[in-house]
This record gives structure tokens, sequence and C-alpha cells, in this order.
């Protein structure tokens, strides 16, 4: 099972076309509303999780993603919930996949340290002791 985390600001597109891209190469894919059933993206599109952060089965989980949208960074950032979910990925070696300024999240859990990264231009500052070796335009 993949868990893809939606929090309240999310960027839209960074979280339904992978989902759907996913969904229809047959990957299990599960949204995960961070602030309830209903999640508002960064630009007011509301979109309905498949569950909620509560209902996550950490024994099932084969990896998580990360959308963007700063507004959703920060929902995760504020879901100790969202937060224990991303280093138990990565502490169980899980996939961990982060978008945008998602990567910037990973960063305050140092799972991005010394490792080369990518981010949205600008979020560069946030990467803490990871190798920013490019940025997304």
């Amino acid at each position: 099972m993949i868990y893809m985390l939606l929090g309240t600001g999310f960027e839209e597109t960074e979280a339904i076309t992978p989902l759907d891209l996913l969904r229809r190469a047959g990957v299990n894919v599960l949204t995960v509303g961070v602030n309830g059933k209903i999640i508002q993206g960064a630009h007011n599109i509301g979109v309905e999780a498949d569950i909620e952060i509560g209902e996550m089965d950490l024994s099932r989980m084969e990896g998580i993603i990360l959308p963007g949208g700063l507004g959703g960074v920060t929902s995760v950032r504020a879901s100790e919930q969202a937060m224990n979910a991303l280093k138990f990925a990565h502490d169980n070696n899980k996939l961990v996949a982060a978008i945008c300024a998602g990567p910037t999240v990973l960063a305050d859990l140092h799972i991005t340290d010394n490792k080369n990264t990518t981010c949205y231009p600008g979020c560069e500052g946030g990467m803490g002791n990871a190798k920013v070796d490019g940025t997304i335009a």
C-alpha cells in the first residue's frame, strides 16, 4: 500500500496527476486526509481523501508520497501522525517520495541529510544538510 498525504493547501496537480498515473499502472495508492476527509487544495479544490490520517495501517505501508504546496507542507508538519508516518517509512526502508516543497519536510526529519535532492526554487534554505543539486521550475 502506498499512502499519499493530503494536507490543507496541497498542490492539486502534484497530487492528482501522480495518483491517477499510479492507479492506471495498477499501484495500490490511498489518499490520506491529514486534516479530515475533505481536504482543500491550494487552489480551493476540495478533494475527498480515501482515508483519514488515523486510519493508516503502517504495517501495510510500502511507501508514502508527499505532494507540495506550501499550505499542504505546513499541514503535514503540524500533524504528529503524518510526521511519524514519514519517519516510519524511512526507518523501515519503504519508498519515501516528496514533490516540490515537500522535500523540506523530509529535511526536517533528517531523511535527506547528505543526500542529493531536488526541491522547488526558493526552498533550498529549508533543506537542512541535504545536498541540493538542482531545483525544479
